[in-house]
């Protein structure tokens, strides 16, 4: 995430990893502080859920057996550790605080449930969670050779799902509204799944698919006429479809997304009379193996770009836009940088 943050502006990256300003607290809880909250949860309950020894598809797996009931009972006392220590109990202060821990928890409980179905709909021989990758660990460092010696890349991947074939599928855990396109990784305003993906590989792997999986309490609007508990399940489980891209062939797309007749539930594709294909307009789901390994190869080569700048000391005020968004939207330090494209000299680094 750093080396994606330098890609996007390099100023921004060195106020917050070289300055690294304290932000002034409020005694409130922020947007921010909640997006982190639902991650700590949902990391630990798919921990638990986890053992080593069997695959995650095992009938007797707690994946395969685990109630909604029970998904419940976990994420209350997950939270409840969360409540007692979170800024000197903040989250139990009052009636507001106590009614957006009620949230918290209902987010917490359709977020884990969507991972269950998806889980049980696919073909998972196991998975790693928070794996971390860098010198001295069980997956090495990404090394890249700059001016000033060797950069080494090293980070922490929310879940690695290893599948049939030697394949690799990363998941990254959003409670933003993040949204993958390769356009954007080639460009290098998107290098976290990809880079994860190159780490996580070990060389001797091949690529399954890279995929945000976003956090939310999504909203279901049907009228009083519709309300039907298996129609608000399907609606809500399109609210949870993994975003990303996925090697296009009948394998790896099975083992991902399962059996489906029409649209699938875990992917944004569906089935044609000519086969499976995208179901989303204008942005690519499902690419060949050959044009994936060469997406992963103009990732890199930007990350590598982006490793000597940023050895070379490069600082300037130059973010990254894009059709839909840019690195100024939701940065921290536009009180720093005062950035604005009306005064001389303040422009965007444009990508199409």
């Amino acid at each position: 995430s750093g080396i994606e943050k330098f890609s996007r502006c390099p100023f921004s990256y060195y106020v917050g990893y070289g300055l690294k300003p304290d932000e002034r607290r409020v005694f409130e809880v922020s947007h921010r502080e909640i997006g982190d909250i639902y991650h700590g949860c949902i990391m630990e309950i798919t921990n638990r859920l986890t053992d080593d020894s069997l695959p995650l598809t095992d009938p007797s797996s707690k994946w395969m057996t685990v109630t909604d009931d029970e998904l419940r009972v976990m994420i209350e006392e997950e939270l409840k550790k969360e409540a007692e220590s979170y800024r000197d109990g903040l989250l139990k202060s009052g009636n507001e605080e106590n009614y957006r821990a009620e949230r918290i928890k209902a987010a917490c409980f359709k977020t884990a449930k969507a991972l269950v179905e998806q889980v049980r709909a696919g073909r998972i021989l196991a998975s790693r969670y928070e794996e971390s990758f860098g010198r001295g660990r069980r997956i090495p460092a990404i090394e890249i050779d700059t001016d000033s010696g060797k950069a080494y890349i090293e980070g922490k991947i929310d879940r690695v799902d290893f599948l049939e074939d030697d394949r690799v599928k990363i998941i990254d855990y959003k409670t933003g509204n993040e949204s993958f396109s390769t356009n954007e990784a080639r460009e290098g305003y998107r290098l976290q799944l990809m880079i994860y993906l190159s780490a996580a590989k070990e060389k001797e792997k091949k690529p399954a698919g890279v995929f945000y999986f976003h956090i939310s309490d999504p909203m279901i609007a049907i009228t009083a006429a519709e309300i039907d508990r298996e129609k608000i399940s399907k609606e809500l489980r399109k609210e949870f479809k993994l975003n990303g891209i996925l090697v296009n062939d009948p394998k790896v797309i099975s083992d991902i997304a399962g059996d489906f007749e029409k649209n699938s539930d875990i992917l944004s594709i569906k089935m044609t009379a000519e086969g499976v294909k995208s179901a989303l307009r204008g942005e690519e789901t499902l690419i060949s193996e050959e044009a994936f390994n060469e997406l992963e190869n103009e990732v890199m080569r930007r990350v590598s770009e982006a490793a000597r700048e940023l050895a070379k000391g490069n600082i300037s005020i130059h973010p990254m836009k894009t059709k839909t968004a840019s690195a100024c939207k939701y940065c921290r330090y536009k009180g720093i940088c005062r950035f604005d494209t009306v005064f001389e000299g303040n422009s965007y680094n444009i990508i199409s």
